[in-house]
């Protein structure tokens, strides 16, 4: 009784226990929707507000800012939602504790517990309320940013298409003769608002710090040469021989350009900045302008990296000594006009110039920009001309033709832009020229410097790969097998930045946040529930199927070049492994060439059901061979290398495919074998499990022979032979007796299955001449031939 009576007491306590846990957790949940509610009433109030200043402007640089806020709203909405699942979690536990209401009929449960229970559901209830309103005005500020990149894609359409005049037609110069009123007013409201500020920084208390600011603006680019040598030499004493200092070099000197001229425009704009005065037309322009000069330091990084004059034994491209030095002050002249004409359009953008003059403007800069294209593609067409076939080591290759046509095209298509008229789409090829070459150059370095990095940690000469050797218990193939998949994985991250750098971003007008909203949007279409297809998504689609085609060759490349011939995998297993990932890859090249198009994936039904169809009537006999060629390189029960037996036909397996195998025949023709036919049919595998050959000759031999002396003779045959394998050794039977003599049968190994027919015929033509030495006859099958003899007429008598 005392027993049962503690134990009650036990189960009291835990549910008393119980029932405060629960009232304390269901006070704070039910606290939460209040402040959670006030968060999704003022995020929907600057969704609407955002809505509503996107409607009324026509201004690219504007719908880029709302853009940026809308992406800021979207990280909002996100984390309010994850907070939102966060408290429903607990309520939904709590509630799986207490379990359903008990039934009519039941024994009816405590007031306390139905009294938490229906607080319970009341607060998971509004919560999922709460969670559904954040899911809808998620999926609107999605669209929002769907609806921007489509009014910014309408604005940039626009302005190329426009048609401005032939900078062949006087005209078009007008607005640099004649100023107009407007343009004189707005050029004179900027020189005032600039010489006001001057004149506060020149003031008694600011001129020690005007002073000292343009000083270090004035000095610090021209001390980008002759931190060279320091650098050189920093790096040959400090950073170890291999791949790392030649890319830590290069690396080296693109962020010296860049910070110099970086701290420089600083220092120049902080004259300014720091004036009480800042924030009016002045703040606008030097927050453009020192963007502006911070891409202008990376290009002149960039092309001081590639040429690299002082150390031309440390260039990581692979060009020669007179193409380098006809390319060498290319980088400093293009980075100067950039730098004059962006910040003259960056004026004109802020002081709200006349249109005619920003057109000119961006002519001049588009036409200066050709000139120095052409005089550089000549240039280098007549180095690599006066050069010839001296210098095999920088003979070209594919990527420098690519480079070499696409500036070509590039140049005619602007040159043709320009004559006709449409100023706006030259600028655009202009900037997009210099912004390829500033994220291709900059992945290429990138690419480089990271594999330095990998063979600077995983090479076994260095510390750090001896501490990873003893520290991890590795060999030096680990170590090698990790520096190889260190590297791919930074070169496929490193490539695909780029590839989204070059299609969603442009000069002077791209930041990380701008391209993670074109991603979002290329990936949650402009259309729900549509197909939208424009032709910007086919050149885009086309694009990105050409790239990961091209991506995806070049991991194959390596995967069968580099990593796998790294491994102890047999050369059957190395060429499965690149065949199904190249199977894979075009699936995924598929799916996102589909995604450039705007194609939502609901929208494949009809064709899936299509498919279906056709896979019922006509696709079937393929889609077997292709079901089955994925069968066989996964459960691998043939390999390439392997000597296979299918339908009387045997030969060396060459290569499985998607859809059929190649088999290489022993006159060295190739049969074509469909795949499902290893599924469906007996395959003799002869080399599966068993690499050695079995060589077997059986003679028989008169019954008045000597057995002994003959199994004597054919042992010593096979031992002298070296294709034969002591180990397992020959073996001689005796495997008939009949009246045509005794059958003697004699075995031995090789090393491989390839090798019985070569080996056999050799053995044979010993044993003959042996058992002729010997004078040992084969016995000869007997021939009986029966006669049959014709009856002879006996002579008749005379007379009859």
């Amino acid at each position: 009784m005392l027993m049962l009576q503690g134990g009650f007491l036990r189960w009291l306590t835990a549910v008393v226990l119980l029932l405060v846990c629960l009232g304390g957790n269901a006070e704070q949940t039910t606290g939460a929707p209040s402040a959670g509610n006030a968060s999704l009433t003022l995020l929907q109030g600057q969704l609407d507000d955002l809505k509503q200043q996107v409607a009324r402007t026509t201004s690219d640089k504007q719908l880029e800012e709302y853009g940026a806020v809308n992406q800021q709203i979207l990280l909002r909405i996100d984390a309010l939602s994850g907070d939102i699942q966060q408290q429903l979690v607990p309520v939904v536990t709590q509630l799986n504790i207490l379990g359903p209401p008990p039934e009519p009929q039941a024994t009816p449960e405590t007031p306390e517990v139905a009294a938490r229970r229906q607080s319970l559901s009341e607060t998971k209830a509004a919560l999922e309320g709460r969670l559904q309103q954040t899911s809808i005005l998620q999926t609107s500020a999605q669209q929002l940013a769907v609806q921007i990149s489509g009014v910014r894609r309408n604005i940039l359409t626009k302005e190329l298409s426009l048609n401005n005049g032939s900078i062949l037609m006087p005209g078009f110069w007008a607005p640099l003769l004649s100023f107009s009123d407007y343009n004189r007013g707005r050029v004179l409201q900027f020189w005032y608002a600039l010489q006001d500020a001057g004149s506060m920084a020149m003031s008694p208390a600011r001129v020690p710090g005007t002073l000292m600011l343009l000083v270090i603006a004035i000095c610090l680019p021209l001390f980008r040469k002759r931190l060279e040598l320091p650098i050189t030499r920093a790096t040959v004493r400090w950073i170890p021989e291999g791949k790392f200092i030649r890319s830590f070099y290069a690396m080296a000197l693109i962020l010296t350009n860049t910070l110099l001229i970086s701290l420089a425009a600083w220092s120049f704009a902080w004259i300014f900045l720091r004036l009480p005065v800042h924030a009016g037309i002045l703040g606008d322009f030097f927050a453009d302008w020192l963007d502006l000069c911070s891409l202008v330091g990376v290009m002149l990084g960039l092309g001081r990296a590639l040429i690299s004059k002082r150390q031309p034994s440390w260039r990581l491209a692979r060009i020669s000594d007179s193409v380098a030095k006809a390319l060498n002050p290319f980088p400093r002249i293009v980075a100067g006009l950039l730098w004059v004409f962006g910040s003259v359009e960056i004026m004109n953008n802020t002081i709200g110039a006349s249109v005619s003059t920003s057109v000119v403007a961006s002519g001049l800069t588009s036409l200066l920009i050709l000139i120095c294209v052409i005089v550089m593609i000549v240039r280098v067409n007549n180095a690599k001309t006066e050069e010839g076939d001296k210098d095999n080591k920088h003979q070209n290759t594919s990527v420098h033709g690519v480079v070499y046509l696409l500036s070509a095209v590039f140049a005619l298509v602007e040159l043709i832009a320009l004559i006709t008229g449409y100023i706006g789409f030259a600028r655009y090829l202009t900037y997009k020229m210099i912004w390829a070459f500033i994220v291709i150059a900059g992945a290429f370095f990138l690419t480089r410097l990271w594999d330095g990095i990998c063979d600077l940690l995983f090479f076994a000469n260095n510390r750090a790969g001896r501490f990873l050797e003893r520290f991890l218990k590795l060999q030096d193939s680990h170590l090698s097998l990790l520096a190889i998949i260190s590297s791919a994985i930074g070169r496929v991250i490193i490539l695909l930045t780029m590839v989204l750098a070059l299609f969603y971003g442009t000069f002077g007008s791209s930041t990380p946040t701008e391209w993670l909203s074109r991603i979002y949007a290329l990936w949650s279409g402009n259309a729900i529930g549509q197909l939208n297809i424009v032709p910007s998504h086919v050149l885009t689609a086309l694009m990105t199927c050409l790239v990961s085609a091209w991506v995806l060759h070049q991991i194959n490349r390596w995967l069968s070049d580099t990593l796998l011939p790294k491994t102890r995998m047999s050369l059957g297993m190395q060429a499965s492994i690149c065949a199904l990932f190249t199977n894979l890859g075009y699936v995924a090249v598929i799916m996102m060439t589909l995604a450039s198009l705007g194609v939502q994936w609901s929208n494949l039904a009809w064709i899936v059901s299509a498919l279906s169809v056709g896979i019922g009537f006509g696709l079937q006999e393929i889609v077997k061979n292709f079901i089955s060629g994925l069968i066989l390189l996964t459960e691998r029960p043939i390999r390439v290398g392997d000597l296979v037996s299918i339908s009387g036909i045997e030969g060396d397996i060459k290569k499985i495919s998607v859809r059929a195998t190649e088999i290489q025949l022993g006159d060295r023709s190739t049969m074509i074998v469909p795949n499902s036919q290893f599924i469906s049919q007996n395959v003799r595998n002869v080399t599966r499990g068993n690499t050695l050959g079995v060589v077997s000759i059986a003679l028989t031999y008169p019954l008045d022979c000597d057995p002994k002396a003959i199994r004597t003779l054919l042992l010593d045959i096979f031992n002298n032979h070296e294709q034969i394998y002591s180990n397992p050794e020959p073996s001689v039977s005796c495997t008939g007796l009949s009246a045509e003599g005794i059958t003697i049968s004699v075995t031995g190994y090789v090393s491989s299955a390839r090798q019985i027919f070569s080996t056999k015929s050799d053995l044979l033509f010993e044993i003959l001449h042996q058992l002729r030495e010997n004078n040992i006859t084969i016995s000869v099958p007997h021939t009986v031939i029966l006669e049959r003899e014709e009856p002879v007429a006996e002579p008749r008598p005379a007379g009859e």
